[in-house]
């Protein structure tokens, strides 16, 4: 990751990270997944997603 002088890396990070749980979670996405039985992709994703709600 990369450093700016607006932004530190970790920020950086948390912003990347934001962005792929806003798209990846999207319930249309979610819904094409299921459709499409690509159910074992979303797995991680949501794993991910939960893990950080938690803590």
């Amino acid at each position: 990751v990369m450093r700016t002088f607006e932004m530190t890396a970790e920020e950086i990070r948390s912003l990347v990270s934001m962005a792929y749980r806003k798209f990846y979670l999207r319930p249309k996405f979610l819904v094409m997944q299921i459709a499409r039985r690509r159910i074992l992709m979303l797995k991680p994703i949501l794993k991910r997603y939960l893990a950080k709600r938690r803590s």
